[in-house]
Parts: structure tokens; sequence; C-alpha cells
């Protein structure tokens, strides 16, 4: 079976343009998680101690 230039060709652009992106959004992702992970669970473990 042959695969068709312009369709790897447009495979290869697609790697090459939103895959970077994807990568560099899934790392924000986790430096906002790092961000809002800790305060979250404060607030949390705190609403626990609070209904006790």
């Amino acid at each position: 079976m042959l695969i068709h230039p312009s369709y790897f060709i447009e495979n290869m652009l697609i790697l090459n343009y939103w895959y970077p992106s994807f990568v560099s959004s899934l790392f924000a992702v986790r430096q906002f998680g790092k961000l809002f992970y800790m305060p979250e669970k404060l607030f949390l473990t705190w609403i626990r101690r609070a209904k006790r």
C-alpha cells in the first residue's frame, strides 16, 4: 500500500505545529497545577477541619 505524499506532508505539518504546542500547553498546565494544587489542598483540609 502506497501512502500519498501530500497526506504524509500534511501529517508532518500537523506534527511540527500541533505537537510542540500540545507539549508546551501540557507543561503550562503542569506549572499551573503546581500553583493551584497546594492552595486547593490546604483549602480542602481546612473545610474538613471546619466540618468536624
